[in-house]
């Protein structure tokens, strides 16, 4: 695979939406520098982030480690006075 292969369309983090209308647009909550925050993606604005991945076990992987360390960080800080 090259790197013009890469888009967000072929990224298992964007997800895709279509309104009953046909209107439809892309979304990710794992783009680089806005990890937590949703982001229009959508065409032409698809160029793949250093979080593109085509492997399904990495869905989400960056937002998952986010809320991770949000849900523990006071108690790894607990543990550590």
């Amino acid at each position: 695979m090259t790197d013009t292969d890469k888009t967000c369309g072929s990224c298992v983090n964007c997800e895709k939406y279509t309104r009953c209308n046909g209107e439809s647009w892309w979304v990710c909550e794992n783009y680089v520098k806005s990890v937590g925050w949703p982001v229009i993606i959508t065409p032409p604005g698809d160029t793949a982030c250093e979080n593109w991945s085509n492997d399904p076990t990495d869905k989400d992987k960056p937002q998952d480690a986010l809320r991770y360390f949000v849900d523990h960080y006071w108690d790894e800080e607990a543990a550590n006075d």
